[in-house]
């Protein structure tokens, strides 16, 4: 766990890691602009421009180096939560072993954690599984091989490709997810901000349906 203060973070990524620190500087000054209260958005064109590195590597390790940090031991315990391994031990296990949030039905199953979100998932005969089951993509993997999920996110991003029912870009590139999709429709839901308003439209091969 890192505490600091504002200033203090500011001016280490100042010294230590300038690159990101001019990066951010138009992500702030844009949240800034917006005054106190209003929604506070990251532009994701901003976003994707600060470099990819961690906060151990950008600043920590050379601060420590300098004698800026002071660690304090604490006497509690602790879970970064960091895999799905870490996750299913936070929810309480059955007779079985099996643990899971949402709603699921265990036949013949052991040792297994099973993530839903929308809709019932049933596992019969298995054990020593994860499945994460989410509106976009579906994970099936063995306690064992919890690790190899970086390498499914590996070939996702090779195949540069979004996973089926995710969602769509709409207008001014936001995200509209797909809530159902077929050979001759889709649909979609649109969030609308309060005082805000969509474009008009005019389809000459399609037709809309609009409800609220």
């Amino acid at each position: 766990m890192f505490c600091f203060t504002a200033d203090a973070i500011l001016d280490a990524f100042a010294r230590h890691a300038p690159a990101v620190h001019e990066a951010i500087r138009p992500v702030w000054s844009a949240l800034a602009a917006r005054g106190v209260g209003a929604m506070q958005e990251i532009d994701s064109a901003a976003f994707a421009a600060v470099p990819d590195i961690s906060l151990d590597y950008a600043v920590m390790e050379e601060a420590a180096t300098s004698g800026e940090v002071a660690i304090v031991r604490g006497s509690f315990d602790w879970s970064d939560v960091g895999s799905w391994q870490a996750v299913s031990e936070l929810t309480e296990a059955d007779v079985h072993g099996n643990r899971g949030q949402g709603e699921r039905v265990a036949i013949a199953t052991f040792g297994t954690y099973v993530h839903s979100e929308d809709r019932v998932v049933a596992t019969v005969g298995v054990e020593n599984l994860v499945i994460i089951d989410t509106p976009d993509a579906v994970l099936v993997a063995h306690r064992d091989h919890l690790q190899r999920v970086k390498e499914v996110v590996g070939e996702l991003k090779a195949r540069a490709t979004t996973p089926t029912g995710c969602t769509d870009v709409g207008r001014r590139g936001a995200p509209t997810p797909v809530l159902q999709e077929g050979p001759c429709f889709k649909i979609k839901r649109i969030e609308v901000k309060v005082g805000a308003s969509l474009s008009l439209q005019l389809h000459h091969r399609r037709s809309e349906h609009w409800s609220w």
